[in-house]
């Protein structure tokens, strides 16, 4: 059961058309991934990046995951060729993201890409806190992935931001499996 308080989605209604990341498209074509394979997208919000995804190679079809969203609720344990995030795990909190990062790995037959926001979010939770609740710098995200995850990659991109001028996004790319 996933708590209501902390479902972004209910506090900031007004998103859902996804993000349209050039770097999440290179992974998809770094790695050949199409209508043969299966594809994860955890944290999909409505789903908006997963269409954009599946508009650039017809025939796919990736899952879409979010706890938050009635449509997508229904987890399905099984393994992916690809499991993605973009924008999401900053949101979880703290004391939970281990297990998240352990059931991406559960499932991930191949790699994972994350696209992990390392600025504070412009919206506050009703409480007051930020609404990326899990706020670290880019190596202690690979110090989290690395607990559970073989990080492969991991590089700081700059995106242009039209309030804050840029935000600093780790591109973090891991598989499964501890690093040996």
């Amino acid at each position: 059961m996933v708590s209501e308080d902390l479902n972004y989605h209910r506090h900031f209604p007004e998103g859902g058309v996804g993000k349209q990341y050039p770097w999440l498209q290179e992974q998809m074509e770094l790695y050949r991934y199409g209508e043969t394979h299966s594809i994860l997208d955890y944290g999909c919000g409505q789903g908006g990046t997963a269409l954009w995804l599946e508009s650039l190679c017809p025939g796919m079809t990736i899952t879409r995951y979010d706890p938050y969203v009635p449509r997508y609720d229904q987890f399905r344990d099984q393994y992916y060729n690809w499991v993605y995030t973009a924008d999401v795990l900053e949101h979880i909190p703290p004391d939970v993201l281990d297990d998240t990062i352990a059931i991406i790995n559960s499932v991930a037959s191949g790699h994972t890409s994350h696209i992990i926001d390392l600025d504070p979010a412009k919206k506050t939770l009703p409480d007051g806190r930020n609404a990326h609740l899990s706020l670290f710098t880019a190596q202690r995200w690979i110090e989290i992935f690395e607990r559970r995850m073989r990080v492969e990659s991991a590089e700081i991109v700059l995106y242009p931001d039209r309030l804050l001028g840029t935000r600093r996004r780790l591109h973090l790319v891991a598989f499964r499996g501890k690093k040996m």
